[in-house]
């Protein structure tokens, strides 16, 4: 069950009611961009957001229902200065979580090149071999706490390309939780640009939970520029589609959600932007 809308803007707002019915939606756009092009080139998130995504492609990848043999996969961003192989490393969590469950391609698995010696000279070769093999078909993301998409952290433009970044320090708290103190977590990533991101063919941008509620309002709400970066993904139009829980959307002014945080236990913390929204064509 899912309540779905149109933006006024053009893209297409999913509500639906817990991470396992986002996780299952966002696997059928997955699979679908897959069945209508087996060669696409995709990408996909880094976080807990996805990891039931994962699942189920694993799972559909083990019944014979989906085939990643084809596909170009390009990783969104990486602690500067770590290889693919550290266990540290975005990319060597991604192996682990997803692409070793499934078929991908080794040769078609693209790192983002964070350890190269001269990162800046990699990150445009990354950038013109992403171009050389199409663009982005498919890039499902997510959204940070601040509103970072990818590494693009706040005071990111609409232009950016892959670069190495400072990251925020709301980021860092939030992520050093996750090296358990092994070693000084890094305060630089390289990431793939909003540019390339807005440039994908399709956008889907998932999101779960309350944690990720006030962020996702003045994402789809608010002002787009870069104080928010995943504003800037209102910027596809059609070729955005927005995949929220219940609790993702519980802040959420425009559309009619009320019920929803009513479940959820709480008021909205949200401001009414005076946008009017209209239910979704129920064919998308």
């Amino acid at each position: 069950m899912s309540t779905e809308y149109r933006s006024p803007e053009g893209w297409t707002l999913a509500i639906v009611p817990d991470i396992a019915a986002m996780s299952a939606r966002a696997a059928d756009r997955v699979e679908a961009t897959l069945r209508d092009n087996p060669g696409a080139v995709i990408s996909l998130p880094t976080g807990t957001t996805p990891l039931h995504l994962f699942d189920i492609l694993a799972a559909r990848v083990a019944r014979g229902e989906l085939d990643f043999s084809h596909a170009d996969f390009y990783c969104l961003d990486d602690y500067l200065g770590l290889r693919g192989d550290d266990p540290h490393s975005l990319t060597h969590w991604l192996r682990e979580a997803l692409i070793a469950r499934v078929n991908l391609a080794p040769s078609h698995v693209h790192e983002v090149p964070a350890a190269a010696p001269d990162p800046d000279v990699e990150a445009a070769n990354y950038d013109r071999d992403l171009a050389e093999h199409g663009g982005l078909d498919l890039a499902v993301v997510g959204i940070g706490p601040n509103g970072h998409v990818a590494f693009n952290e706040p005071g990111a433009e609409s232009t950016s390309r892959t670069r190495v970044v400072d990251l925020k320090p709301e980021t860092i708290a939030q992520a050093t939780a996750y090296w358990q103190h092994a070693h000084a977590m890094p305060s630089k990533a390289m990431t793939i640009g909003i540019a390339n991101l807005l440039e994908a063919r399709q956008i889907v941008l998932i999101a779960s939970g309350a944690a990720k509620a006030r962020a996702i309002q003045q994402a789809l709400e608010g002002p787009i520029g870069p104080v928010l970066p995943a504003s800037f993904l209102r910027r596809a139009g059609s070729r955005l589609e927005v995949i929220l829980d219940e609790a993702a959307a519980a802040d959420l002014t425009v559309f009619p959600t009320a019920g929803i945080r009513e479940r959820n236990g709480g008021e909205s913390h949200g401001r009414a932007t005076g946008v009017a929204a209209t239910p979704a064509d129920p064919s998308l």
